[in-house]
C-alpha cells in the first residue's frame, strides 16, 4: 500500500512539475499573472472641469509612456538576450521602434493576411505554438516618476499587446499576460525607485492565446495602443458601474451605482462618496453623499443612488449625455475624483423583437475593423474621428466592433455622437472549425481563457450607453465555454441582450443574428412569428465592386417587424501602404509581402465600402440612400401630390428642411421648399408641391427631386447637410415632329480591296468586309472611331464574379463575340441617301447567331440593331449583352442617365437621373484589384469627344455603357490567382466604349457562391439591341438630337 502510495505521489509530482515547467505562453490555464483585475476608467481628475471634459490625459496623474523605445527582434524565444531586463544590460546597440507601434510595419518580420486558417499551420494542435520560428519583441524603456505622485499607488497600463508578454521593472519580474485587445494592468509600485526606472518587455508574436485570435485580418504584432503610467492614492475607487432604470412612462429615471473603494491602508477608515450627476450644460441635475467605513487592506462595493425627474434619454438620433461624476472625500476634500459619460436608455426583447426605449429601432450598421493603412492594427484618433464622421454622413447608425473590442476613444465617439455598438469579445478559433470535439468552444480546457475575455471586456466598457449588445466573439463554435459565458453575461448584466451568431437559435442568446442569409431565408424566418428578432450580424459582403441588390434586402427587412437590420460586411478595405521601385503608393493585400511560403489568402480582406484612406468606395452611395430615414412616395403624380414617411424613431422632421426641384431634359424647370412638415416619428404626411405655372411639354422627360436637408449645425454633419434625397418620375409624352425633314444628301459609296467604304458631308465609315465589322468612323476628317466595332458579351469578373466561379462557368462569352465568324456580309440602297449593311454572323462557341445591321443615312445618322438567336440550348447567362467601340480623340463624356457615380442594375438607386458632363479619365474606380467597374444605367443618350464634336449614341430603351480609357484587357485577371493591383492599370490613349442593352448586376450576399439576384441576370434568349448613332458638334443640343 505504501508502495503505491509513494507511486502515485510520484505521479502527481511528475505532473505538477510538467504543469509548472511548461511554458506560460503554451499553456491555456495560464493566461496572466499579477495582471490587475478589469475595470472602467479610473484615472483621477484633478477639478470638476477635467472631469466633465473626460480627458484623462489632462491629469496630473497620468503619464503617458508613448513614443520610441529600444528594441530587438529576434526569430524565436531561444534567441532573446539573456538578462536583458537587468539594470547593468548594455542596449546601446539595438535599434528604436515606434510605441505604440506593429512590428512587422516597421521592419521586422512578415506581415501575413489569412482569413480562416491560422497564420503559422493548416494543423493545428492547440495549445502547441512553433518554437522554431515564432518571434519575439524584446522592448526597453525608461520612465521616471514625477515628485507629486509620492506615497500613491503606481499603475501601469498597456492598452493592448499582441499576442502575450512577459513584464520587469528594473529587474524584478512583474507578471505575464495574453488577450491582445483588452488592457493589461499591473500595479507596480514596489518595483519603483527614485530617478530612472528600467522597463523592459517581452512580446510574443503566438502563444496559446493567439488561438482565439484566428480572425479575418492581418496578422501582425506588437504593442498595439496606449502605454501609460497614473497613480492612486491607498483609498480610492477602483471601478464603479452606472446601472440605469427608467419607469415605464420615462418620466423618471434611477440610477444605482454600483462604487469598488478598495482601501490598502493598515486601519479602518471613514469617507464620503459623492456622486453628481451634470446635464450637457454642466449644471447639476443629481447629487448624493453617502458615509462609508472600509475595514483594512479591503475592497468593498457601495451602492450610491440617484434621480432624474424628467430624463434626456439616449439613442443613436438623440445621443444626449449626462455626466456621472463619483469623488471620494476625506474631511470634505476630494482625495479621488473619476467620471463617465452617461447615457439613460434602456433596451428588452419582446414580442420577437429588440426595443430601445420601447422603440423597434432598425441597425442600419457596418462591421468595422481597427485599420490604418499605414500603421495596421494601430489606428489614431484623427482616424476613428474620420470614421464616426463619415458614418453619420452616410445613415449608418450602427456598428459591431468586429471582431475584438475597441480602442477606448471609439466608444466615447459612439456615446458622444450617436451609434449603437455590438461589443465583441476577442474570440475566434476559426481554423479549428465547428465540430463539437474539435471546437475550443466547446473544450473545458478552455473555459478560461474564453471566460476572461469576455469578462474582461465587460467590465471595461460597461458604462457606455452605446453598446446595446454583447457579442461572445465570433465563428469560434460553440459548446460548454459559451454555455458558461452565456450564463455568467445574463447574471452579471441583464440589461443588455447576447448575441453570437454560432449559438444559431439556442437559448444561449437573445437574438437571432445568422450571417449572410439570403432574403427568402429571413422573410421565412419572420413569417414563421419568431419569439426574437433576426439581425445580420454580416451580410452585403462588400469586396471589391458590389454590395449589390441592398434596396432588395431593406424592402423585405422593413416589411416584417421581426426583421430588424444588419451589419455590412464591412467598413474598411485593409490594404497596407506599399511604394513600387519608382516610389508611387500602392495598397497591397495578402501575398504581397514576404517569400511565397508565406501563407495568404489575397485580397479577401478588401471588403469595405470605404478605401484604406477612407475615401470612399461608389457602394456608399447605395448604402446612404438605402439607410436614410425618410421616404417619398408619388401619391398623384399629375396633381403632384406625394406621401412623406418618417422613418426616424425619435426625430421630428421639423428639424430639416425639405427642398423639391422639377426637372425637365436634366433642366431645373421649377423649385422651392416646403413648408416646415411637423411630422412624429414613424408618422406619415400626405403633401403637395406648389409649383406655379409649370406645365408639361412633349418631349420632355420629367423628375422630381426631393432633397432633406439639416437647418441648423449638427455633430459631424454642420448646417444645410443633405441627409436624404429621392427622385420619383413625372412622366414622358413623346413629342411628335410634324415639320417636313429635308431629303438627307446622297452617299458616296466605295466597295473595294475587302472594304466598303461610305461617305457623306461630314462622316466617312468603313467597313471590313472579310470580318463584317465597321471598323472606322471619321468626322470633319477626322477618326473617332480607330477599331473594328464587335459584339460583347462578356466583363471583367469581380470578385463577386470570381466567388461565384462566373469566369469558369461563363467562360464561353469571354470571346465569343470577339472571334465572331462572318457567315455573309450583305448590303443594299433602297435610296440614294440610304445604305442597309448586314453581317451575318456565326458564334463559334455558342453554337449562336448574330446579325448585326447598320443603316447609314445621308444626314450622317447611322442607326445599328444587333439580333441574337441561341443556337443550343442551356447555355449560361450572358455577363452583358452589347457592342464594343474603341474610340479616339474622344476624352470629353456627356450623357442623359443615372449618374453622377457608378451604378449597376443592382444598386443604382442612390444614381439619380440627370445630364451629366466630366471627363473619360473620370470614370475610372480604381479598385485595389481591377476589375470591371465605372458602368451607368438607364441611359437615354450620350456623347463621345472632344471640345468641339464627337459621337452621340441614343436609342428608343435605357441602355447602360462605360467608357474608359483603360481597356478589358488591362481590366480582365482572366483568372483568381492573378492578383494585380492598381500600379498595374496604365491610362491609355484611346478610349474605350461598352453600348449594351444590359450588364448583369454586381451581387453581394456574399463573394464565395451567391450570384447576382435572378432579376439581375441576362437569360440566354433572343434579343434585339437598337440605338443610333449621330454626329455631334459642340453647338448642337444634345437633348434636339435625341428627339429626332
Amino acid at each position: 500500500m505504501k508502495k503505491f502510495l509513494s507511486l502515485v505521489i510520484c505521479f502527481i509530482l511528475f505532473f505538477i512539475n510538467i504543469s509548472q515547467s511548461q511554458e506560460y505562453w503554451e499553456n491555456p490555464k495560464i493566461i496572466s499573472e499579477n495582471k490587475m483585475d478589469a475595470h472602467v476608467n479610473v484615472v483621477p481628475y484633478n477639478t470638476i472641469e477635467q472631469a466633465l471634459k473626460g480627458d484623462k490625459s489632462l491629469s496630473a496623474y497620468y503619464k503617458s509612456l508613448n513614443g520610441d523605445w529600444k528594441f530587438k527582434w529576434v526569430e524565436n524565444p531561444d534567441l532573446c538576450p539573456e538578462n536583458f531586463y537587468s539594470n547593468g544590460y548594455n542596449s546601446s546597440n539595438w535599434e528604436s521602434i515606434p510605441v505604440p507601434g506593429n512590428w512587422e510595419l516597421n521592419g521586422y518580420g512578415t506581415p501575413i493576411y489569412v482569413n480562416q486558417p491560422y497564420e503559422w499551420t493548416y494543423n493545428p494542435k492547440p495549445p502547441e505554438i512553433p518554437h522554431k520560428y515564432n518571434p519575439v519583441g524584446n522592448y526597453i524603456t525608461y520612465f521616471t516618476i514625477p515628485g507629486n505622485w509620492k506615497n500613491k499607488e503606481i499603475i501601469l497600463h498597456f492598452g493592448a499587446v499582441k499576442s502575450a508578454m512577459y513584464l520587469w521593472i528594473n529587474g524584478e519580474k512583474v507578471g505575464y499576460s495574453q488577450g491582445s485587445k483588452l488592457p493589461a494592468e499591473f500595479n507596480i509600485t514596489k518595483y519603483l525607485k527614485k530617478g530612472n526606472n528600467k522597463l523592459a518587455l517581452k512580446v510574443y508574436r503566438w502563444s496559446d492565446g493567439s488561438y482565439l485570435e484566428c480572425q479575418d485580418f492581418w496578422r501582425i504584432s506588437g504593442i498595439e495602443r496606449d502605454v501609460y503610467l497614473y497613480a492612486l492614492t491607498e483609498t480610492h475607487i477602483s471601478d464603479f458601474w452606472a446601472k440605469t432604470k427608467l419607469s415605464e412612462n420615462y418620466e423618471e429615471a434611477e440610477i444605482n451605482t454600483v462604487v469598488d473603494i478598495a482601501n490598502l491602508d493598515k486601519k479602518l477608515i471613514n469617507r464620503t462618496l459623492s456622486a453628481k450627476i451634470y446635464n450637457h450644460q454642466g449644471e447639476i441635475v443629481s447629487s448624493k453623499d453617502i458615509n462609508i467605513e472600509l475595514l483594512p487592506r479591503t475592497q468593498i462595493d457601495f451602492v450610491i443612488k440617484n434621480k432624474i425627474e424628467n430624463p434626456d434619454l439616449w439613442s443613436a438620433e438623440k445621443p444626449y449625455l449626462y455626466t456621472l461624476v463619483l469623488e471620494l472625500k476625506r474631511r470634505n476634500k476630494t482625495i479621488h475624483r473619476v467620471s463617465h459619460k452617461l447615457g439613460l436608455r434602456n433596451i428588452i426583447v419582446e414580442n420577437g423583437q429588440l426595443l430601445i426605449n420601447g422603440k423597434a429601432v432598425l441597425f442600419k450598421g457596418v462591421n468595422r475593423h481597427e485599420h490604418d493603412e499605414l500603421t495596421g492594427h494601430v489606428v489614431s484618433r484623427k482616424s476613428m474621428e474620420k470614421d464616426i464622421k463619415l458614418m453619420k454622413q452616410f445613415n449608418i447608425n450602427a456598428v459591431r466592433t468586429s471582431h475584438y473590442p475597441n480602442d477606448p476613444y471609439w466608444y466615447e465617439l459612439c456615446d458622444k455622437y450617436g451609434l449603437y455598438v455590438v461589443d465583441e469579445a476577442n474570440i475566434e478559433s476559426h481554423g479549428m472549425g465547428y465540430h463539437p470535439d474539435r471546437t475550443l468552444g466547446n473544450n473545458p480546457e478552455w473555459e478560461l481563457a474564453h471566460l476572461d475575455r469576455i469578462k474582461r471586456m465587460v467590465e471595461r466598457d460597461k458604462n457606455h450607453p452605446s453598446i446595446i449588445m454583447w457579442s461572445m466573439g465570433n465563428e469560434a463554435g460553440d459548446g460548454v465555454n459559451f454555455d458558461k459565458a452565456s450564463e455568467w453575461l445574463h447574471k452579471t448584466d441583464p440589461s443588455r441582450p447576447v448575441h453570437y451568431e454560432r449559438a444559431l437559435k439556442r437559448e444561449t442568446v437573445d437574438v437571432f443574428s445568422p450571417m449572410y442569409a439570403g432574403i427568402r431565408y429571413i422573410e421565412n424566418y419572420a413569417q414563421s412569428k419568431p419569439y426574437r428578432p433576426l439581425i445580420l450580424c454580416e451580410y452585403a459582403h462588400s469586396m471589391g465592386n458590389s454590395t449589390g441588390n441592398l434596396q432588395d434586402y431593406w424592402d423585405v427587412i422593413e416589411k416584417y417587424p421581426e426583421l430588424q437590420g444588419g451589419f455590412i460586411w464591412d467598413w474598411v478595405d485593409q490594404g497596407l501602404v506599399k511604394f513600387d521601385d519608382e516610389g508611387n503608393k500602392y495598397w497591397a493585400y495578402g501575398g504581397d509581402f514576404g517569400p511565397d511560403t508565406i501563407p495568404s489568402d489575397g485580397n479577401f480582406c478588401l471588403n469595405g465600402i470605404v478605401n484604406p484612406d477612407r475615401s470612399p468606395h461608389t457602394a456608399i452611395f447605395e448604402v446612404k440612400k438605402v439607410y436614410q430615414n425618410i421616404e417619398f412616395d408619388a401619391v398623384d403624380i399629375n396633381k403632384l401630390k406625394f406621401k412623406l414617411i418618417n422613418k426616424f424613431f425619435f426625430t421630428n422632421l421639423n428639424e430639416y428642411e425639405i427642398r423639391w426641384e422639377i426637372i425637365g431634359n436634366g433642366k431645373t424647370v421649377s423649385k422651392g421648399t416646403l413648408d416646415r412638415i411637423d411630422l412624429k416619428p414613424q408618422d406619415t404626411s400626405i403633401f403637395h408641391i406648389g409649383a406655379d405655372g409649370f406645365k408639361r411639354m412633349p418631349g420632355i422627360e420629367y423628375f422630381v427631386n426631393f432633397g432633406i436637408y439639416t437647418l441648423n449645425e449638427e455633430p459631424l454633419l454642420g448646417k444645410n447637410f443633405e441627409i436624404a434625397k429621392e427622385q420619383i418620375a413625372l412622366g414622358f409624352t413623346p413629342f411628335v415632329n410634324t415639320v417636313k425633314v429635308n431629303r438627307p444628301d446622297d452617299l458616296i459609296i466605295d466597295h473595294s480591296n475587302g472594304k466598303l467604304v461610305v461617305e457623306t458631308e461630314k462622316i466617312k465609315l468603313v467597313f471590313d468586309t472579310l470580318s463584317g465589322f465597321m471598323e472606322s468612323f471619321h468626322l470633319n476628317g477626322k477618326e473617332i472611331i480607330n477599331d473594328k466595332v464587335k459584339p460583347n458579351f462578356w466583363r471583367a469578373p469581380t470578385d463577386n464574379d470570381f466567388g461565384n466561379g462566373m469566369d469558369k462557368r461563363q467562360a464561353i462569352w469571354r470571346t465569343d463575340g470577339k472571334n465572331a465568324e462572318l457567315i455573309s456580309f450583305d448590303w443594299e440602297t433602297t435610296e440614294k441617301y440610304k445604305l442597309k449593311v448586314i453581317s451575318k454572323f456565326l458564334l463559334p462557341e455558342s453554337r449562336s447567331f448574330l446579325n448585326i445591321e447598320y443603316v447609314i443615312w445621308g444626314n450622317g445618322k447611322i442607326d445599328v440593331s444587333m439580333n441574337f438567336k441561341p443556337g443550343i440550348k442551356g447555355l449560361e447567362n450572358f455577363p452583358r449583352f452589347g457592342m464594343y467601340l474603341v474610340l479616339d480623340n474622344a476624352h470629353i463624356l456627356e450623357y442623359y442617365g443615372r449618374g453622377p457615380h457608378e451604378n449597376y442594375s443592382d444598386r443604382n438607386t442612390s444614381a439619380f437621373v440627370g445630364h451629366y458632363k466630366s471627363e473619360v479619365n473620370d470614370q475610372y474606380f480604381p479598385y485595389i484589384r481591377p476589375q470591371e467597374n465605372g458602368y451607368k444605367t438607364d441611359c437615354r443618350w450620350l456623347i463621345l469627344g472632344d471640345d468641339n464634336q464627337g459621337i452621340f449614341f441614343t436609342s428608343e430603351v435605357p441602355f447602360g455603357f462605360s467608357a474608359l480609357n483603360i481597356s478589358d484587357y488591362q481590366l480582365d485577371q482572366i483568372t483568381r490567382k492573378n492578383y494585380q493591383h492598381t500600379l498595374d492599370i496604365k491610362p491609355e490613349s484611346n478610349t474605350f466604349l461598352h453600348l449594351d442593352m444590359a450588364q448583369m448586376g454586381v451581387g453581394g450576399d456574399n463573394s464565395w457562391g451567391a450570384r447576382p439576384h435572378e432579376q439581375y441576370r441576362i437569360p440566354v434568349k433572343e434579343y434585339e439591341f437598337s440605338f443610333s448613332i449621330l454626329p455631334w458638334e459642340r453647338d448642337v443640343n444634345p437633348f434636339s438630337l435625341w428627339l429626332k
